[in-house]
C-alpha cells in the first residue's frame, strides 16, 4: 500500500496518496484525496499544499470521497474545479445467524485462489462489474477502467484477500473481504458470474457465513448507489445505510 502524506493549513487537514496500482491499469499518474476538511477561510491555503503536492508527484488524475453531509467540503472540491463522478453507500450490519434461505440443492464452497482459477475470475471481473468510481467515469475509458478492476482482483490475490466461489468444482464467483481485529468484516468486492446471476444471493450468503465462522462480528461495505441489483441484494440481507458519500475527480495538466 502507498503512504500517505498528512497536509495542515492552520484548521484545515488532508490526507492524500498515489495509487499505483491504480496508475498500472490506467496508464496515469493517480492520485487519492482520503480527506480535505476545515473551516471556509482555511480550506483555500489548504488546497495550495495539496496542488504543491500533486504538481511535485506528477499527478494527472486525481480523487476522493467525502461525507454526502460534508457541505464545505463538497464546496471546496468544487471550487478547485472536481467534477461529481458517483455516489457511493456505505451499508451495514450486526453479525447474525439467520440469513435468507437458499435451496438446499444448492452447495457453494470458498476455495483458496489457484493460478488456474485467476483468468476465469479476472474474466469476470473485467466483463461483469459496470459500477464504481473509475466505471462510472465518463472521462476514463471503459477499457483501461475494466482493466483495472482486472488488476484490483489480482492484488486482492496477491494479499490473500480474494476466494474463488465453486459450485461442482466450477468457478461460479468471486468474494474478497478481510476482518478486523475489532471483528468488523469488510466485504471489499463481491461478484458472480453474468451466466449464473440466480447465484448472488447464495454467494453473499456463503461468504457471510464463512465470516462467522472466521468470528465476524458485524459486516459493511461500500456500493455504488448506481448498483441497484447488488444494493437490494444488501437490504434484502438485513444490511441498512450508513452514510452517503460522494466521489469527485479532476485531470490536472502540468
Amino acid at each position: 500500500m502507498s503512504e500517505f502524506t498528512d497536509l495542515t493549513h492552520q484548521s484545515a487537514t488532508a490526507r492524500i496518496r498515489l495509487t499505483p496500482w491504480d496508475e498500472r491499469s490506467l496508464r496515469i499518474r493517480t492520485a487519492e484525496i482520503i480527506e480535505a476538511s476545515g473551516s471556509d477561510s482555511d480550506l483555500p491555503g489548504l488546497w495550495n499544499l495539496i496542488d504543491d503536492w500533486i504538481k511535485q508527484h506528477g499527478v494527472e488524475y486525481s480523487f476522493g470521497r467525502i461525507s454526502a453531509d460534508a457541505m464545505l467540503a463538497k464546496q471546496s472540491f468544487q471550487r478547485q474545479g472536481y467534477r461529481f463522478v458517483e455516489t457511493s453507500l456505505l451499508m451495514s450490519r450486526l453479525r447474525t445467524d439467520e440469513w435468507p434461505r437458499t435451496p438446499a440443492s444448492l452447495s457453494l464452497q470458498l476455495s483458496p485462489v489457484c493460478d488456474q482459477d485467476m483468468e476465469e475470475l479476472r474474466t469476470i471481473a473485467i466483463n461483469d462489474f459496470h459500477h464504481g468510481r473509475f466505471l462510472e467515469d465518463p472521462s476514463i475509458s471503459p477499457v483501461q477502467a475494466r482493466a483495472r478492476t482486472g488488476s484490483w482482483l489480482a492484488d486482492l490475490c496477491a494479499r490473500g484477500n480474494l476466494h474463488a466461489v465453486q459450485m461442482h468444482k466450477k468457478n461460479i464467483g468471486f468474494v474478497a473481504h478481510t476482518i478486523g481485529d475489532d471483528g468488523c468484516a469488510d466485504l471489499i468486492l463481491y461478484g458472480v458470474s453474468s451466466n449464473f446471476p440466480m447465484l448472488a444471493l447464495p454467494l453473499w450468503v456463503s461468504a457471510l457465513k464463512s465470516l462467522n465462522e472466521a468470528g465476524a462480528t458485524r459486516y459493511r461495505a461500500m456500493i455504488s448507489a448506481a448498483n441497484v441489483h447488488v444494493v437490494n441484494l444488501y437490504l434484502k440481507l438485513g444490511f441498512s445505510v450508513t452514510s452517503v458519500h460522494y466521489g469527485f475527480s479532476k485531470w490536472h495538466t502540468q
